[in-house]
This record gives structure tokens, C-alpha cells and sequence, in this order.
């Protein structure tokens, strides 16, 4: 029965309903304290529900008892992250990395470097990074937007990993990167040689055939993932880019920036006079929750700080007024698109729907976004809870259509929304998207999050 029950919260983990997997497990955590194996999953579960206190005391008894020590440091650091426990996060992840040094561990300790400031750390990190490890380090410094330093490790390099497709894959991104287009396409070929069906390697040949505006090429790399991948919304995203390059009508068909990018004034929160005073509440429920001084990496945040918790999770009443303020414009956008069969995102439109991550992000001066997708989300959103005055041309806007790299011939974005305090923007999360720099002595607060289907 035991195994069943195991195999059935397998199973729900893997759909992403974490809440029901917890569910399941925890009646035989309470009858089988000991069953290792079961806590485990059960205090993830917990952690991917929105409940890292609950879940940091299941991972710190299995500590404690000497099981699954890695792994159990490596999911304590995360709740520690969670509850925006930053030192304590550190401490955990570097003894999971000094029992088992893996990409997560690396990634895990050089981003606390990056986001606290710490750069010479993050830099001897790097540096000290062995073995495997190397071209992941290599990936990092590309992330990091050091160039010069990723070339130096790029030099550094084995033979041996230089030839992988993991490091040939790294070294396309970071080609497009710094703009050699037909560079990084060769990289993106040679790595397909041995990994043809890496969808790492896919991606980077996509990218490349774009940036070489061989439209053609990229839809005929991203094929068998757009097939087996329908709902996965970075292959959507190459998929309308190559489609706007070829002129094909199709493109008009999957983005339709009229009817798919709506703007609404979200509803006053129940127990607040105004939005206003609603933004003020929120904005101080906020305040205390972004740790670092700076942007994570491998995100499109720059010049800026973003809450290591998820709003689902927080309990201050501005959140959790605005969590369920965002039903009835969501609701409405949904009756606004259609349900018009065989499109990626009206065809998935039932008219249920759930909330899945929310998080929020303080620009500071400068700041912005590059252009990106949600890959795993379904509508993507903007709600500006703090908008600074400015009176540069299109400061801080958010754009539309616009690719992260630079194709040929150049994209340029097709649609631009000025942004105020209050307002919710949503769209499909396979449209790229971005925002202008804000103004010098400003900063901007919004709280974005995805929706997926029910």
C-alpha cells in the first residue's frame, strides 16, 4: 500500500500539483515517522506548496538522523531562501556542495554571492570550479555578463569539455550574447552533432537560425518539441518569431497584441478605501521581503532586487488581498480572448484557471527587464504597485514582441503600455516581453505572477 500511495504522489509531483502530493504523503509520515524516502518528498511537497517552515523542521530531522544528508542541506537552503533567511540559506547549501559538489550546489552558492554583492567570491568561486563543474562555471560567467571573463574560462577549458555539447551549447549563447550571430550558430550545429535531441542544443540552433534570419531553419529545429512540448512556451516563442520573419500570415494568427495583451485597473481589495491606499499597505508588506541587494542570475531582472519567497506563501494582508483581488480580472481576461479551438492560448481555455508563482521585483535606477518568456506558464502578467514620475520617452514602459536577441533583419517591439499604479497588464506567456530603463533616481515595484490552466 505504502508504495502505491508513493507512486501515486510521484505522479502528482510530476503534474506539479504539490499540495495534493503533500496531502497524500502525510498520513504515512505520521504512521511511518522514519520512512525516510516518504518525509522526504513530503517535506518537498510542502516547500513547492508554499510552506517552507513546515517543510524546513521535516528536512532537519532527516539531518539530524544522518539520511540523505545532500539532499536534505540542498532543500533546507531553499526553505531557508523561502522565508528570506539568507545566511542560513548560504550555510546549507555550501555543506550540500562539500558533501556532493553538483550544478545546483555551484549555482545554489555563486547566486547568494552575485545577489549579495560579494563579487570576489563569486569570482574565486568561479575560478575554483573543477572537472565538470568548469563549463558550468563557464555558464555562470556568461549569466553574469562578464565576457571578458567567460572568454578567459571558455580558454581555460579541458579539450575534452570544449568538445561537449553541454560547453558548445554555452559557448552558441554566449556568441549570441556578444553579438557573433554566425559564431554562435556553428557552436549551436556542432553541438547538434552529438546531442541532436538536447532541447538545450535545439534552442541554441533556433536561436541562431534567427539571428541569421534563416526563419525556415528554426521552425524546422523546434518541430519535434513543438510536437511533443505543445504548451511550453519558449518553443511558441521561436515558433512566432521565425513566423514574423517569413512575413508568414500565420504570425497574425498566434499574436494578436489587440485582443491577447489586455490592460485592467485591478478591483479596490476588500478592506481598503482606495487603490491607493491598498498599494501602500501592499508596498510595505513587501518592503521587508527582498533580501538581496540585486538581481538574481539567469533572470531577466536587471538593476534590481526580487522577494526570495513566493507571494502565495506570505501571510501580510496586502497580499493576501491583492492574491484575491487578481480573481475577477483574470476571470475577465479569460471571457476576453475566447475559446477559440487550435491556438496555444485560447484552445487551453476552459475558463478555469490557478495561479502559479507570484513574486514581486523593485527596479532601482536603470532598471529593467530584457526581453523573455515564461516558458512553464500560460498568461503571464505586470501589476505595478509603485510607478515613479518620469519625463523620458517611454521610461519604463513594458514592451512587446520584441526578441532578446537581434535578428535579421532587426525586430523591433510591436506594441508599448505605459504603466501607472494599480494597473494589471496580462498576456500569453509565450510573448516576448521586456520594459524600457526607468529614470535615474527612481524605483519601480510590481507583482507579476503566471496562470496555468485548472
Amino acid at each position: 500500500m505504502t508504495t502505491q500511495v508513493l507512486e501515486q504522489a510521484k505522479a502528482l509531483r510530476g503534474q506539479g500539483r504539490w499540495a495534493e502530493s503533500a496531502a497524500v504523503l502525510k498520513p504515512i509520515v505520521a504512521a511511518q515517522p522514519t520512512n525516510w524516502s516518504a518525509v522526504y518528498y513530503y517535506a518537498m511537497a510542502l516547500l513547492e506548496s508554499g510552506q517552507p517552515a513546515l517543510a524546513k523542521g521535516h528536512f532537519q530531522r532527516m539531518i539530524a538522523a544522518g539520511k540523505h544528508r545532500a539532499e536534505a542541506n540542498y532543500m533546507l537552503a531553499r526553505c531557508c531562501m523561502e522565508m528570506s533567511e539568507a545566511s542560513e540559506a548560504r550555510q546549507y547549501f555550501q555543506v550540500a556542495h562539500d558533501l556532493r559538489p553538483t550544478p545546483m550546489t555551484l549555482r545554489s552558492l555563486s547566486n547568494i554571492d552575485w545577489m549579495e554583492g560579494d563579487l570576489d567570491r563569486f569570482r574565486d568561486r568561479l575560478r575554483g570550479a573543477r572537472g565538470p563543474l568548469s563549463v558550468f562555471a563557464y555558464g555562470l560567467w556568461i549569466e553574469s555578463e562578464d565576457y571578458g571573463a567567460a572568454e578567459a574560462a571558455w580558454q581555460a577549458l579541458a579539450q575534452d569539455y570544449r568538445t561537449s555539447a553541454e560547453a558548445l551549447t554555452l559557448r552558441a549563447q554566449h556568441l549570441r550574447q556578444t553579438g557573433d550571430r554566425r559564431g554562435s550558430l556553428d557552436a549551436a550545429r556542432q553541438a547538434q552533432l552529438s546531442e541532436p535531441y538536447d532541447a538545450g542544443v535545439i534552442d541554441a540552433v533556433a536561436a541562431g537560425c534567427l539571428m541569421c534570419g534563416d526563419g525556415q531553419g528554426a521552425l524546422e529545429a523546434i518541430a519535434p518539441l513543438r510536437q511533443s512540448q505543445p504548451d511550453n512556451q519558449h518553443w511558441i516563442a521561436h515558433e512566432t518569431t521565425a513566423l514574423r520573419l517569413l512575413g508568414d500570415l500565420r504570425f497574425e494568427h498566434l499574436v494578436d497584441m489587440d485582443r491577447h495583451v489586455r490592460v485592467y485597473d485591478l478591483p479596490v481589495p476588500y478592506g481598503y478605501k482606495s487603490l491607493p491606499e491598498f498599494n501602500a499597505a501592499l508596498l510595505q508588506d513587501l518592503n521587508t521581503h527582498y533580501p538581496f541587494a540585486r538581481h538574481p542570475l539567469n533572470q531577466s531582472l536587471r538593476g534590481g532586487s526580487q522577494t526570495a519567497q513566493d507571494l502565495l506563501a506570505m501571510e501580510g494582508r496586502a497580499v493576501r488581498a491583492y492574491i484575491q483581488a487578481l480573481k475577477g480580472p483574470i476571470a475577465a481576461y479569460l471571457q476576453d480572448i475566447g475559446t477559440a479551438p487550435g491556438h496555444p492560448l485560447t484552445g487551453r481555455n476552459s475558463g478555469g484557471f490557478r495561479i502559479r508563482g507570484c513574486w514581486s521585483v523593485r527596479l532601482k535606477a536603470g532598471g529593467h527587464h530584457v526581453n523573455h518568456v515564461h516558458p512553464e506558464g500560460w498568461i503571464s502578467s505586470a501589476y505595478y504597485v509603485s510607478v515613479p514620475e518620469t519625463e523620458l520617452s517611454r521610461a519604463g514602459w513594458i514592451k512587446f514582441g520584441e526578441p532578446p536577441f537581434e535578428t535579421d533583419p532587426a525586430l523591433s517591439p510591436l506594441k508599448w503600455v505605459q504603466p501607472k499604479p494599480g494597473m494589471l497588464v496580462l498576456f500569453p506567456s509565450y510573448l516576448w516581453h521586456g520594459t524600457e530603463p526607468i529614470g535615474q533616481g527612481a524605483t519601480r515595484v510590481t507583482a507579476p505572477f503566471d496562470v496555468v490552466p485548472a
